[in-house]
């Protein structure tokens, strides 16, 4: 048991504002987390997708892989140590490597947690039991934003699949497949129990000072900055033509109302995902192949971190 450090867990759909709550909470509480411009701040975790990789890969095939990724090389020195490291699985080295960190910097940590653990109940226990063996106190912020808001901005997200997301062909594909995550994390969210705190997008958007003071009862933290640290990043931004975007909406409302198994998204996982060994090296092309980064940036349609990459050439 770590009873000294007392972790975060962030939990919400993608385009719910999880990236912007948990800017929130390193910069207005001081919160440790692995973080880099490259990533809107805060590094995702993909705790779901390298644990699965720690189980399926020879363990010098996982280690050559994680090596070169952001997630290691923003935790350690020296990526090439965790092949020393003696673990069981990648949530352990994680779980350890944030707390030594935490630590150092006199501090708790947080971090998202995947939705994919809360495709099924099952999926859920896979993450709450090493945390609640190694933790006595976990605490979980639970951020919600409306349906027609989210689906919005989740079509025209950027990232990997940005150009599949907006064809006539896949859009339906996604919007059903985004409708299934949304509904089904915050079903499963509700059977969390012990510390968990409920904050919605528009309330911390519209009432952010509010909302911070909630945060910062909830954790037992003072308030160390009233600055919202993505004031700019309000993502419901679409060029898509009105009636485009109410047939989507109806659409999805329409498959919504039937009732959704969460076994739909486990087999989606286990027939598109399961071979996924796509991992974030950003990190590893800033300093080795920066005009492979400005591509892939430009694939994905992440202009604003692409401007932000120029910006930091220049300096």
């Amino acid at each position: 048991m770590e009873e000294e450090i007392k972790p975060v867990f962030v939990i919400g759909a993608a385009r719910t504002g999880t990236t912007w709550l948990s800017n929130t909470l390193k910069d207005n509480f001081g919160l440790y987390t692995p973080s880099h411009f490259l990533h809107h701040g805060v590094k995702e975790p993909n705790l779901w997708q390298f644990q699965k990789l720690c189980e399926r890969l020879e363990r010098k095939q996982f280690l050559d892989l994680i090596s070169e990724s952001d997630n290691i090389n923003l935790l350690v020195q020296d990526s090439a140590s965790i092949r020393s490291m003696k673990f069981d699985s990648y949530t352990e080295l994680f779980m350890r490597l944030m707390d030594q960190n935490a630590q150092k910097k006199g501090t708790s940590w947080f971090t998202k947690l995947d939705p994919d653990y809360f495709y099924s109940t099952s999926n859920l226990k896979k993450i709450l039991e090493p945390v609640n063996l190694r933790y006595v106190s976990p605490r979980f912020i639970v951020i919600k934003r409306s349906f027609d808001d989210y689906l919005t901005s989740y079509i025209n997200m950027p990232g990997r699949y940005f150009t599949s997301r907006r064809s006539s062909i896949l859009r339906a594909f996604f919007c059903v497949l985004a409708s299934m995550r949304y509904h089904n994390l915050y079903k499963i969210s509700n059977s969390l129990k012990g510390q968990v705190l409920k904050v919605n997008y528009d309330d911390l958007k519209d009432n952010y000072n509010r909302e911070l003071t909630r945060i910062s009862d909830f954790l037992d933290l003072p308030i160390i900055s009233h600055h919202s640290p993505a004031k700019s990043n309000f993502s419901n931004k679409t060029t898509d033509s009105i009636f485009r975007r109410s047939s989507t909406r109806l659409f999805t409302r329409l498959f919504t109302s039937i009732k959704v198994n969460s076994l739909c998204l486990l087999w989606y996982d286990l027939l598109f995902r399961r071979n996924d060994q796509t991992v974030y090296r950003r990190l590893f092309l800033l300093e080795n192949n920066p005009n492979k980064l400005r591509e892939q940036l430009k694939q994905s349609n992440e202009m604003e971190l692409l401007a932000r990459l120029e910006s930091f050439d220049e300096k």
